[in-house]
């Protein structure tokens, strides 16, 4: 009985491997595809020099290029900043596709440019993908919560400000702890992370909720889900993302509903008391100042 409920177990993982392997080629492929059919440079001007691309080879040049740029960019971006920094380059890199880094001297002419020009929410939108990657889509094309990011948030900072020192000191001091006399081993980018989803949570929608760390992992894992997915799908061919979109995104919906599970009680409130006020009804509850408030 045991030795067949162990083949089963590896018949199981064997067809669990195989689906990881066709996965893996179905995107390899389709991303050949997507480059060999929809070149994405084919509007850039052919005297742009390509980095990484060397003038001897012919094989498959700025494919081997895009490649060695992928695996190390860091090295990449470091090696060609002084030298190109004055020149118009593009960079390819598998899942970015082919960034164009301007001059120096370029950049005031571009923050000159007008939204119709060179409109950063609508790069964004297309860079992360997020009529697939975002659940409930239309949200990243609302530009809601980018006029009051640049409306009243703006205008907000300077009373924000010992908001975001408290709230920083209080994660700090939970995270790092208050005793000064002994060594502690702490895990930065994590405690750090949390810091800073900690502090962003408290403008948000504020204290206690913010300091809830069921919240604070579901929006984390969120914020990496997106770019994470968003990358994958565009290595696939534009024709299949809205197929393979549901696969890829299943992280981003689970953690999304998780975060809404825990803020909707808060959301629900606030609601409660918003249509109290508007009825008329004075409240002894002093109205937040935070970005939900401010969306409500």
């Amino acid at each position: 009985m045991f030795a067949t409920h162990l083949s089963d177990s590896l018949t199981e993982t064997r067809h669990i491997v195989w689906i990881i392997i066709a996965g893996i080629v179905i995107l390899v492929f389709s991303g050949a595809v997507q480059k060999a059919l929809l070149p994405s440079s084919s509007q850039l001007l052919k005297s742009i020099p390509v980095f990484g691309v060397e003038p001897d080879q012919w094989f498959f040049p700025k494919a081997r290029a895009r490649w060695r740029n992928t695996l190390g960019l860091k090295t990449t971006l470091a090696s060609m900043y002084k030298p190109q920094k004055h020149t118009y380059t593009i960079l390819p890199v598998l899942g970015l596709g082919d960034l164009v880094f301007l001059p120096v001297q370029e950049t005031q002419w571009l923050a000159d440019q007008p939204n119709s020009a060179v409109d950063a929410h609508e790069l964004l939108a297309d860079f992360l993908e997020t009529d697939h990657t975002i659940p409930g889509s239309k949200l990243a094309h609302d530009s809601l919560h980018v006029h009051l990011i640049s409306t009243k948030l703006t205008r907000e900072v300077g009373n924000l400000i010992p908001i975001m020192y408290d709230e920083t000191r209080c994660s700090v001091d939970e995270l790092w702890g208050l005793d000064s006399d002994k060594w502690k081993e702490i895990d930065a980018m994590p405690t750090v992370q949390h810091m800073i989803a900690q502090v962003v949570g408290r403008v948000f929608f504020g204290a206690p909720l913010c300091r809830n760390k069921r919240l604070q992992d579901s929006s984390l894992a969120f914020t990496q889900d997106v770019p994470l997915s968003a990358m994958l799908l565009r290595l696939t061919w534009r024709p299949l993302r809205p197929i393979l979109a549901p696969i890829l995104t299943i992280s981003n919906r689970i953690h999304l509903a998780q975060f809404y599970r825990i803020l909707k009680t808060e959301l629900a409130r606030r609601l409660s008391l918003y249509d109290l006020r508007q009825k008329g009804h004075e409240t002894d509850i002093e109205e937040p100042n935070d970005f939900l408030q401010w969306s409500i």
